[in-house]
């Protein structure tokens, strides 16, 4: 009898590649790129090539460009208008 399969651990990396982070944030490798050229993202340099980023880190980045809109969502804002003008012309 075959031995059940051995379920693989659940394992999220503390240290990301920049091609991981940027998987990881939904950006494109040469966005993170970027972000490491001009310092605005911490890393190691553990040699010429080789990059690591950590996790809580990227996030950290991340968070400083959340954008809160202290006037409500913009798009759900205008798309009530114009369904409440279309309906101000039609007869129910």
């Amino acid at each position: 009898m075959p031995s059940p399969a051995k379920k693989q651990p659940d394992i999220s990396p503390e240290w990301l590649s920049p091609q991981s982070a940027g998987v990881y944030a939904e950006v494109g490798t040469n966005t993170v790129h970027e972000w490491l050229k001009t310092g605005k993202l911490i890393h190691s340099r553990i040699n010429q090539k080789l990059i690591r980023i950590r996790r809580r880190n990227l996030d950290t980045f991340l968070e400083d460009y959340i954008v809160q809109d202290p006037n409500g969502d913009i798009v759900k804002d205008a798309v009530n208008d114009i369904c409440s003008s279309f309906l101000r012309k039609k007869a129910c």
